[in-house]
């Protein structure tokens, strides 16, 4: 459980703090992103991060972890080396290894948790032609990573080449991934409960009993709206489609069920007002502080607004109806948007927000050129939970 400071809590105010991630590596400078990435205190002042490098093609992309302190060039930096076998046997001098996950797929987003019982666990979104699936991988020791199974996902994507097209003509979706490419006939079909799109966090559910779920997922998801609605956003790349929130618990972190819309736009406010991901704090007696992707994609800008739970999750307030962190908060790094990590961290009497910033509108329309985007750290002494 994350320590809270002594009440009363005030509202936060959020101080920038810059870069928290130099990009010193050859694979890092088309831009870094920790968007739903966790970042885990070590002691004496240093983190490690978890982020991930995409080239401005996405032809390329790389899963990194910087140990040191925040903002530092000298901090130590790590690929997840990754192959279709056995990564450890293929990469004996790696700190961080990925067994077992198919050649030409790109993984992105990740999401690491500590298990009951010490072991360690990686979710994150594998990318390829005809594949956008959630999947997860294993470890012992926290650093070299075994695939369960890449053709049994988490979740699917709804361009993922094994979900049905009948799924996606109830409600009026039509993607390239399952027109483009043919299923494997050694691949089930993707179970339509499953099927959501990207921007996921999980969580393990604290002080959770045997008999309760044991872990948390929320993820995006999108519906879609007629041409003649005002949330009907020409300019969006998912124009006719409403980015909201679900969540899905689980027994096992594995398989998951329950599935709930939690959080989408009223009726009443801007029709270009979207929700771009949930990045979640658990505090005690089932309080959750969440960071949402608060997307106009109208405008193509993306910000942080906070939002709030009283009942573990399962109900959200959204007391302020706009960004808390918003756009140029941080000099030239986000002046087109931000996105929230995976969750904020008390440590050392302080609260603190890692997040990426980016150089580009949603659409990629606009652009300050590279890096594409950066990882950004802001303090606060307190967090607001009223």
């Amino acid at each position: 459980m994350i320590p809270l400071p002594p009440p009363p809590f005030t509202n936060s105010n959020w101080q920038p703090c810059g870069l928290a991630i130099v990009p010193t590596e050859p694979w890092e400078q088309d831009g870094l992103r920790n968007f739903t990435c966790p970042a885990e205190p070590l002691g004496n002042n240093e983190w490690r991060l978890w982020y991930y490098a995409r080239t401005a093609d996405r032809r390329s992309c790389e899963i990194g972890i910087a140990e040191g302190l925040p903002g530092s060039p000298s901090a130590r930096k790590y690929r997840l080396r990754r192959a279709s076998g056995d990564a450890r046997r293929e990469y004996p001098n790696e700190r961080y290894t990925l067994s077992n996950f198919p050649d030409g797929w790109l993984p992105v987003q990740p999401v690491h948790l500590v298990l009951p019982g010490g072991r360690h666990r990686l979710y994150f979104w594998a990318h390829a032609p005809g594949i956008v699936r959630y999947l997860c991988a294993d470890s012992d020791d926290g650093f070299h990573y075994i695939v369960a199974d890449p053709y049994r996902a988490i979740l699917y994507h709804y361009h993922d080449r094994a979900v049905e097209k009948s799924t996606l003509a109830a409600d009026g979706l039509t993607f390239w991934g399952n027109t483009d490419h043919a299923r494997p006939a050694h691949e089930p079909a993707a179970d339509p409960m499953l099927v959501t799109n990207d921007a996921t966090n999980i969580y393990a559910i604290p002080d959770s009993n045997s008999a309760a779920a044991r872990y948390e997922l929320y993820t995006a998801c999108i519906i879609p709206v007629p041409k003649g609605s005002p949330r009907y956003i020409a300019e969006d790349n998912a124009a006719g489609f409403v980015r909201v929130i679900d969540r899905f618990t689980s027994h096992d972190g594995l398989h998951f069920e329950d599935r709930r819309r939690v959080l989408e736009p009223d009726p009443d406010e801007p029709p270009g007002l979207q929700f771009y991901g949930l990045a979640v704090t658990h505090l005690p007696g089932g309080r959750r502080y969440g960071q949402t992707g608060h997307y106009r994609c109208d405008t193509q800008i993306l910000s942080i607004e906070r939002a709030l739970s009283d009942d573990g999750g399962l109900t959200w307030q959204r007391p302020d109806r706009q960004p808390c962190i918003d756009a140029g908060f941080n000099d030239e790094h986000d002046i087109h948007g931000l996105l929230p990590g995976h969750n904020v961290v008390y440590h050392d009497n302080a609260w603190w927000c890692f997040y990426t910033g980016h150089r580009h509108t949603h659409n990629f329309k606009k652009s300050a050129g590279l890096p594409t985007a950066t990882v950004l750290l802001a303090k606060s002494d307190q967090l607001d939970i009223a």
